[in-house]
């Protein structure tokens, strides 16, 4: 609910979407490339369909991969663990 309010006008875009709850790596895998093959083969999974996460709203190289791939900043949802309103990317589908 706290999501749908924070997005306002946009949250219709998350509707029937699939959503990446979490994504992590261990520190020790820095710039391997770990992360990026992984979000790669999650999104080949969902192939065809929308989907969205929520990263912090500060530039990072996370938030470089997911829009490496294809993510668009939607807005801000609830706080993210740094307690600052998360950043909410949504990523269309692509076939």
């Amino acid at each position: 609910m706290k999501l749908n309010e924070s997005l306002g006008d946009a949250a219709p875009h998350l509707e029937w979407t699939y959503a990446l709850n979490l994504l992590a790596r261990d520190p020790d895998w820095k710039s391997t490339g770990i992360g990026r093959r992984t979000l790669e083969g999650w999104l080949g999974g969902v192939s065809g369909y929308a989907c969205w996460l929520q990263t912090d709203d500060i530039d990072s190289p996370a938030r470089r991969i997911y829009s490496s791939l294809g993510f668009v900043e939607l807005g801000h949802g609830p706080q993210a663990p740094n307690g600052q309103p998360g950043l909410v990317m949504f990523r269309p589908p692509v076939l």
